[in-house]
């Protein structure tokens, strides 16, 4: 969500998005923990260019409420146009 209106901001209207999750958990000590996400977002979007939209992706991953509520945890991003 935080992509769309990201987008939206910039001027372009995304027709999908689409971000699958990979979630790493390992044992640390005695327990397990998250240890790295992995993101991976396609999208749609008439009149971007591949880099305007990672530089859009990647600032709205770091300006996301739940990216920063996961701070602790190393959080990757691979963004692509479809």
């Amino acid at each position: 969500m935080a992509l769309s209106v990201a987008l939206g901001k910039a001027g372009f209207a995304p027709e999908t998005i689409s971000t699958e999750a990979s979630v790493r958990l390992e044992k640390v000590g005695d327990a397990f923990s998250i240890t790295r996400i992995d993101l991976t977002t396609v999208g749609q979007v008439p009149n971007i260019d591949e880099a305007q939209f990672k530089t859009i992706a990647e600032a709205a991953k770091e300006n996301c409420p739940v990216s920063k509520a996961l701070k602790a945890v190393e959080i990757t991003l691979s963004a692509r146009l479809q």
